[in-house]
């Protein structure tokens, strides 16, 4: 009767398992993204990165790329989150995702698509130390976007006001450098307030 019972619950349990592991790979293969909710929840940080990138793998679309984006901890993950960020400031339909995207997804004071541009210049300059030419890289991107207008939420302050401390002398130069084309322009009050911050960085160096 024992026999019977333990035998009743083993195949009992196999079941359960089996049915578990087939969910489990079901939503893996046809819903990641319940998955990385689930283990987001659960504080488990590379499972839902690791799913969250499935997902886009998946759909392709903006809308996941930027969940993904938002997800990825760039002082744990700045190469994914390199990666990733250069698709989404590249993707065909960023500046109409940024400009349509909900109100629920605006950071602070800053537009979406000056939270993705900084982030990104951030990852770039953040890389350069593996790979230094990433740091002239985040120079033409942020100049590409401060052509437009050298406004507070600008790469370039970015960079200073995130990395400003863990530069190098020759990197504050170069910035410092580009940054001076800019006084010219109508808002130059923030350039001048970026140099000033160099400035200081430079003398505390």
């Amino acid at each position: 009767m024992t026999k019977l019972v333990l035998k009743t619950v083993a195949i009992t349990l196999v079941a359960v398992l089996g049915a578990c592991l087939i969910t489990f790979g079901s939503l893996a293969l046809f819903a990641p993204v319940s998955l990385a909710r689930m283990f987001d929840g659960l504080g488990m940080y590379k499972s839902s990165i690791h799913y969250y990138e499935k997902q886009y793998g998946k759909s392709e679309s903006i809308e996941d790329l930027a969940v993904l984006v938002l997800k990825i901890d760039n002082e744990k993950d700045s190469v994914k989150a390199e990666k990733y960020l250069e698709i989404m400031v590249q993707h065909p339909d960023y500046s109409t995702y940024c400009e349509t995207a909900s109100e629920d997804d605006a950071f602070s004071n800053l537009s979406l698509s000056e939270f993705y541009n900084a982030k990104y210049a951030v990852a770039l300059v953040k890389n350069s130390a593996e790979t230094p030419e990433k740091f002239n890289s985040a120079i033409q991107f942020a100049n590409a976007i401060a052509h437009f207008g050298y406004n507070e939420n600008n790469p370039f302050s970015a960079i200073i006001s995130e990395l400003g401390g863990s530069l190098s002398e020759e990197q504050l130069l170069a910035l410092k450098s580009e940054i001076l084309e800019y006084l010219d322009d109508g808002q130059n009050q923030i350039a001048k307030s970026d140099i000033n911050t160099i400035d200081q960085l430079l003398d505390n160096n």
